[in-house]
C-alpha cells in the first residue's frame, strides 16, 4: 500500500487546524515558526494558503463558505491535533539537532517532520514497523556492529551528569556503579568521552488540556564504534536505568515494547 503524504507550509497546516475547529492551535504554530505579525498580514498568508490547498484538491468550501479538508488530509491533521499518543525521536550532535514524530490516532499513524524550518512533511504509514525502521535510520543504528553485554544498570540520578564529566571524574562515577560490568565501564567511558550523538525515543501521552508528558522511553548514545540504549524503569528520576546494546535489533524490540 502506498503511503499518503503531504508537504505543507506553516500557513497551510495552520489553515488545516482552523478547518478542524482549532484556531488557537493555528495561531500558535504560526507564531512559533513565523513570529508575531499584524492581523492583516496573517489574514493574507492564510488566504494564500487556502488558494493553494483548493488548487491541489485538499480543501473545499461549502455553500456557506465553511472549510472542509479532503479525507486524507483531515486524517493526517487530526492526528497532529489530538493523538492518542506519539512516538518522538530526537538526535543531537555537533552539526545540529533533528527531530521526528509519529502520531497515533484511531489506527492511523502519521509521521511528521519539519523541513527547512517551515515545511511540514506528513506521511501516513500503514504499519508500526515503518516507524521503527525510520528510527533505525534516524539514529544510524544499522552501522552499529552487533555486540553483547550482560544486563547492566546505572543509577538514574547520575545518568544526565555523566555527559559533562572529564575522564577522571567519569571513571570515578562509573566505578561507583555496582551493577556495571567491567567491560561496560570501559566501553561506556570511551563512548561518553567520544560521542557521535545523543538522542531520545519517547512515548508521549497528552493531558486533558493537550499538554505532552512522557514517562516511558529511551535515551541513546552513539560512540565511535558502538551505540547504547538507556531504558527508563519508571518515572522516578532515581530509578535504575537499564544499559543495553544500541543495535538495530535491540532498538526495534524496545520500540515495539513502547508501542504496545
Amino acid at each position: 500500500m502506498v503511503d499518503t503524504e503531504f508537504l505543507l507550509s506553516v500557513e497551510e497546516l495552520a489553515l488545516a487546524f482552523s478547518a478542524l475547529g482549532q484556531p488557537q492551535m493555528a495561531h500558535d504554530i504560526m507564531v512559533a515558526q513565523l513570529g508575531n505579525m499584524p492581523a492583516d498580514e496573517a489574514h493574507v498568508r492564510l488566504k494564500t494558503a487556502g488558494h493553494s490547498l483548493l488548487a491541489r484538491g485538499w480543501l473545499t468550501l461549502d455553500a456557506e463558505a465553511r472549510l472542509h479538508l479532503a479525507p486524507d488530509l483531515e486524517r493526517a491533521a487530526s492526528a497532529l491535533v489530538q493523538p492518542v499518543f506519539s512516538l518522538r525521536y530526537h538526535r543531537s550532535q555537533p552539526q545540529g539537532q533533528w527531530s521526528a514524530a509519529f502520531h497515533f490516532l484511531n489506527g492511523a499513524i502519521i509521521a511528521h517532520r519539519v523541513e527547512q524550518g517551515v515545511l511540514h512533511h506528513l506521511v501516513e504509514l500503514h504499519d508500526p514497523a515503518a516507524a521503527i525502521q525510520q528510527g533505525v535510520e534516524f539514529f544510524d543504528l544499522a552501522r552499529v556492529p552487533a555486540f553483547e553485554a550482560p544486563l547492566n544498570r546505572l543509577s538514574g540520578d547520575i545518568l544526565t551528569a555523566l555527559k559533562d564529566l572529564d575522564a577522571a571524574a567519569l571513571q570515578e562515577q562509573l566505578q561507583a556503579q555496582p551493577s556495571l560490568s567491567n567491560v561496560a565501564r570501559q566501553w561506556l567511558s570511551e563512548d561518553l568521552l567520544n560521542s557521535r550523538f545523543r538522542g531520545s525515543a519517547l512515548r508521549v501521552v497528552y493531558t486533558a488540556d493537550h499538554a505532552p508528558t512522557s514517562e516511558r522511553g529511551l535515551l541513546l548514545l552513539g560512540g565511535p564504534q558502538r551505540s547504547w540504549l538507556f531504558r527508563f524503569n519508571g518515572p522516578d528520576a532515581g530509578a535504575p536505568v537499564d544499559v543495553l546494546p544500541g543495535t538495530a535489533s535491540q532498538f526495534a524490540q524496545e520500540i515495539r515494547d513502547l508501542l504496545s
